[in-house]
């Protein structure tokens, strides 16, 4: 789990370092930390799919931490975001970086351990790979990017954030995508059809409606069940 700490003030940063490596010295993985003085620096630095976990400060020199949480949103939109501020004045706007958090300077122990277990699982989630061979050429899709699978004929069509994939193999489709019914996100609305409920938009009276602007039908025999999950699913994200 990578972690990064932007705050112009030193001593801030210190304390919260401290109270990261305590708590998350009872995990059995690796948590590597890193720490920038200004947004800039760290902006700079900023790959996709490198952090899990993003403190940033909202009030600092030169830029503050909610322009530099809309340009982070827009690099690594999977990427959680908890703000550092003297005021819960910005609490509104954080809904436009999807925001996960919001603690108050100073910080309070108590506060920080109640909400970090909750980040652990979907770091872990960030983490999880689906390996497939297309043109001969091995590649790991973060599941994160999937918006829905399908099966057609004997191919199997990958439709991921930006792009789609077809998968042409041996293995049945139900064999291929099991590691994704694995994962509480992935859900079987229709024969040789999959999607990623965190790319659902909205649910229509006959299928999905995906952030991506495609709908996906839901079969009659499965919509029942189909809604429930979904709407399990949405619940348990707010």
């Amino acid at each position: 789990m990578k972690i990064a700490i932007v705050d112009d003030l030193k001593e801030d940063r210190d304390l919260l370092l401290e109270l990261l490596r305590q708590f998350f010295s009872r995990y059995d993985f690796k948590t590597e930390f890193v720490e920038f003085c200004c947004a800039e620096d760290f902006l700079e630095a900023l790959k996709p799919e490198v952090y899990d976990l993003v403190f940033l400060d909202i009030f600092m020199d030169r830029m503050n931490g909610m322009d530099a949480a809309r340009i982070l949103y827009r690099t690594d939109p999977e990427c959680m975001v908890i703000f550092l501020t003297t005021s819960p004045d910005f609490a509104i706007k954080g809904y436009e970086v999807h925001a996960y958090q919001y603690l108050l300077k100073p910080l309070n122990r108590e506060t920080l351990y109640a909400i970090l277990p909750e980040c652990v699982p979907k770091a872990e989630q960030s983490h999880k790979r689906l390996c497939v061979r297309v043109d001969r050429n091995d590649m790991e899709l973060p599941f994160s990017k999937f918006v829905y699978a399908m099966t057609s004929g004997r191919n199997t069509i990958l439709h991921l954030t930006g792009t789609t994939l077809t998968l042409s193999s041996h293995i049945s489709f139900s064999q291929a995508m099991e590691p994704l019914l694995s994962d509480r996100r992935f859900l079987s609305c229709s024969r040789g059809l999959i999607v990623n409920m965190e790319h659902v938009d909205r649910l229509l009276e006959d299928g999905f409606l995906m952030d991506n602007g495609e709908k996906v039908p839901i079969s009659r025999r499965e919509y029942t069940q189909a809604r429930k999950r979904y709407l399990e699913f949405s619940f348990q994200e707010l």
